[in-house]
């Protein structure tokens, strides 16, 4: 069974959201990016970064990113 961890959820300053749902942990993301992985503990980490750093740069919508790690047998998991 994978293991998946949601690694960020961002709700952009510039969108209005009712305040029923301000916090973004309230609701769930307009967009849920999962990320299937299996031993990519070298490159998992500058991978997300990079994703996170575009999101947040060019996306006006709430948004997470989850990994979703399939039995690696690094330490995949453990920088997920």
């Amino acid at each position: 069974m994978a293991d998946m961890t949601t690694l960020t959820t961002h709700t952009p300053p510039a969108v209005t959201v009712p305040p029923s749902k301000s916090h973004p942990l309230d609701s769930p993301p307009a967009v849920e990016i999962v990320i299937p992985v299996y031993n990519e503990q070298r490159v998992l980490a500058d991978n997300v970064r990079r994703l996170h750093e575009f999101l947040t740069c060019q996306c006006d919508f709430t948004w997470a990113i989850t990994i979703a790690d399939n039995a690696s047998t690094d330490d995949t998991l453990a920088i997920a």
